[in-house]
């Protein structure tokens, strides 16, 4: 049941109107820069020209001892391992240093641990088997900030360690010749948003005694997949980078990987974006790794020879695809422990035997977003269990875990999203934990922030091309979203295999759009033909039999009509209910026990017959045509919950029903009503 709040981001239009002229902008690129807090010609200059100077690399602290290190190895001849990870930013960091130490004449080779035999980051026996082969050096990549004890084992042998990593510092760094991380604090820079990729990019800068701006031709593409990929902020040196890369693979040439890759997905002969790089390169990196051996696709990022890249990108290619279903699967079964009162929890906790490892991440990401609430998946292997963790932006999961430290055997990560494992008799304590921090800390509402509202004379391919001024799109500069206020909804059709996308026609002011909302299933979708909606989409163009065309995509959509906050506080005090929380006397003047509120839902699901669209949806079809003064969100979602316990309406597999009860039933008897009642009767400083 969960809402997202819209946020309209405040824009001062004579000021956008001001830097449309001064700057010779298309007055929506204006617009959309002032929104963005980009006010003065000399900021929009330096956003859209996406060419600031490139950082120092020596301003990472430990640089230097990291270049002295690895030179006397290089000049030595001395065996060198970059030590890898396998998800796609792993993969790149990896092709990048290798690529660059082979050239330069090292004895080099590429390590990256199996996700499933071995996990994430160093691991002793991978060290053991490093030094049999003759190695001196291990270079990690994307890891190695955490590996504390493994660093202290590897100096132990007499194998040296240089750690290159983008992740959190605990309290102590692990021994080695150089740690170069940018999160350390004390750097000497106070840039941040490197990926894995990107930070091994930088050692190659230094390496090469160069700021970095005549090796991005070399190398800016493979960054730019890293960099995309780990969803790291497009600002200051990413922004540079991005925009480099893209224009790179969009300039001809390019990487026989990279064009297989592509090709795969389809995108084989277009102009490439950032989106494309996300949704269609990416994961398919990222399901080697997942499903197979991210090794396969380190071969394909480096192979130069095309018909091997498209040999390469074929499994990986069919590999995706495995993972798409089981992803799939994993999923429904999900949603399954999540149909009782689980999905009523701040913080979602969900556990299986088997799940894919490589996939739990992809679970919580999806369920995250679903439900708008933190989501915590874990697949239970026997003893033990890995979990993966996404925060919907409403919570810090690594503080989570952080207070949850003592029930785990591992953890790490950051505020959106982390990785931990723990013994699997302690996920029941662990969904505890994570409740109580959650009430402790508020979880907040997911917000979308909308750019600026529109109306549908404005729906034109040219606005297209002014919002693309902007690219490329990412964290921290988003493809801009926008907001079409109280549209009708004149057709909606169900596309799809299993009729999961939604194509709605619309109209106002005597014009007319279609667009497109995907993955929404027909039966639970809650809008019907004739309803008055508020829509947020994004806009794009594609190209089909030769003719451009305007692509709108539906980001949310929600009655025009409908009261926002009562609606978000008559599903908070539902949740609240359901998660067994005693109740306030606010909460009962808010949501009285109300015999009217039952009468108009049996008399909805008479009429209406099996409902598929969730309570919060029922409450709003009935709040909407409402008979009675007083009735609100609340008022209907407890005394549906009522009807519910005294097995007058019947709730489960998504739908609502009146059950077949013949005898009459005292809804007042209901617990929901008892515990409406009692807090009603409460004395106001709190005493019975």
């Amino acid at each position: 049941m969960g809402r997202r709040k819209w946020k309209i981001r405040k824009c001062d239009k004579e000021l956008a109107a001001e830097l449309s002229e001064r700057c010779s902008l298309d007055a929506l690129t204006a617009l959309l820069l002032v929104a963005r807090g980009i006010t003065t010609p000399e900021e929009a200059d330096a956003f859209l020209s996406g060419e600031p100077e490139l950082i120092d690399p020596f301003a990472l602290r430990d640089m230097d001892r990291a270049v002295e290190r690895i030179t006397r190895a290089v000049d030595a001849g001395e065996q060198i391992v970059v030590y890898g990870d396998y998800d796609a930013d792993g993969v790149t960091a990896s092709t990048l240093l290798y690529s660059y130490l082979s050239m330069i004449g090292a004895q080099v080779r590429v390590y990256i641990p199996e996700r499933e035999s071995e996990g994430f980051g160093l691991h002793k026996p991978a060290i053991d088997a490093v030094a049999a082969q003759g190695a001196g050096l291990i270079i990690t990549v994307d890891n190695g900030i955490a590996a504390v004890e493994e660093a202290a084992y590897a100096a132990q042998i007499g194998l040296d360690l240089v750690i290159t990593d983008h992740h959190l510092p605990g309290e102590t760094l692990p021994h080695a010749c150089a740690v170069v991380d940018p999160m350390r604090p004390d750097n000497a820079c106070d840039y941040r948003g490197w990926c894995g990729a990107g930070v091994a990019f930088k050692l190659i800068c230094a390496l090469e005694g160069s700021d970095g701006a005549d090796l991005l031709d070399e190398y800016a593409d493979i960054v730019t997949i890293g960099t995309i990929a780990d969803v790291m902020e497009l600002k200051g040196e990413n922004r540079a980078i991005v925009r480099r890369g893209l224009a790179q693979i969009n300039a001809g040439v390019r990487r026989p990987g990279v064009q297989a890759l592509l090709e795969c997905a389809g995108m084989g002969d277009r102009e490439i974006g950032a989106a494309d790089i996300a949704f269609g390169v990416a994961p398919r990196i990222n399901a080697a790794g997942r499903m197979g051996s991210a090794q396969k696709a380190f071969e394909l990022l480096m192979a130069d020879d095309p018909d091997q890249a498209r040999e390469l990108a074929s499994a990986v290619n069919r590999e995706n695809a495995e993972r798409s279903e089981l992803q799939r699967k994993m999923i429904l079964e999900a949603r399954a422990q999540l149909a009782g009162r689980a999905a009523f929890d701040r913080v979602l906790v969900v556990a299986a035997e088997g799940w894919h490892q490589g996939i739990i991440g992809i679970v919580a990401a999806k369920l995250a977003e679903e439900y708008g609430k933190p989501c915590f998946a874990m697949s239970i292997d026997g003893e033990s269990a890995k979990g993966s963790a996404r925060s919907a932006g409403v919570l810090s999961v690594y503080d989570a875990l952080c207070d949850s430290a003592d029930l785990l055997d591992q953890y790490g990560g950051h505020a959106g999203a982390g990785g931990f494992s723990l013994r699997a008799d302690r996920i029941g304590a662990l969904r505890r934990r994570l409740n109580e921090y959650a009430a402790r800390s508020g979880t907040g509402i997911p917000a979308l922030e909308i750019d600026c509202c529109l109306r549908p004379a404005f729906l034109q391919l040219p606005v297209v091309d002014a919002i693309r001024v902007l690219e490329p799109f990412g964290t921290g500069n988003p493809q801009p979203v926008f907001g079409m206020l109280k549209v009708r909804i004149d057709r909606i059709a169900a596309l799809g295999k299993n009729r999961n996308h939604q194509r709605i026609t619309f109209s106002r002011d005597g014009s007319s759009f279609t667009a497109m909302f995907f993955h929404r299933e027909a039966d639970s979708f809650e809008f019907r033909e004739g309803d008055l909606a508020d829509v947020a989409f994004t806009l794009d163009k594609s190209t089909y039999n030769g003719v451009e065309r305007l692509d709108i995509h539906i980001r949310d959509m929600r009655h025009c009509d409908e009261q926002q906050d009562d609606a978000r506080r008559g599903i908070g005090l539902y949740e609240k209910y359901m998660r067994g929380e005693q109740l306030s006397r606010e909460d009962a003047a808010y949501a009285p026990a109300s015999r009217e509120a039952a009468v108009l839902i049996f008399g909805f699901l008479k009429k209406a017959g099996e409902w598929h669209c969730g309570a919060a949806e029922l409450a709003y079809r009935i709040c909407s045509a409402r008979q009675y003064r007083g009735i609100n969100t609340g008022t209907v979602l407890m005394a549906l919950e009522a009807m519910a316990e005294s097995g007058v309406v019947l709730e489960g597999g998504g739908s609502i029903s009146l059950s077949d009860k013949k005898e009459k039933s005292d809804l007042f008897r209901s617990p929901v009503f008892q515990a409406i009642g009692a807090a009603g009767e409460e004395d106001p400083d709190g005493a019975e």
